[in-house]
């Protein structure tokens, strides 16, 4: 079983802030996920089901990325279908 993993982190000043992380089991590639961010709070939810949520005060505005990675014995590429913006 390969565990997929959901991680919050703040970038300020290109120095990295682990801020939470979810791992979640078993994770199909066509799970749709969404991202809520409303203020200071910041939510995922995956096929409908929030799995992390937190809230981080330090911007006022800014910018939110998708980071997809993996590991010598386990390469990932990842691949986004029919994504919106609101």
């Amino acid at each position: 079983m390969r565990t997929t993993g959901v991680y919050f982190v703040r970038v300020k000043s290109g120095k990295e802030k682990f801020l939470t992380s979810t791992r979640i089991p078993n994770v199909s590639q066509s799970a749709k996920i969404t991202v809520i961010a409303k203020g200071a709070q910041f939510e995922v939810r995956l096929d409908g089901k929030t799995v992390l949520n937190v809230k981080d005060t330090t911007f006022a505005f800014g910018h939110i990325g998708f980071r997809v990675f993996g590991i010598p014995d386990w390469p990932c590429d990842g691949t986004f279908a029919k994504l919106s913006i609101r």
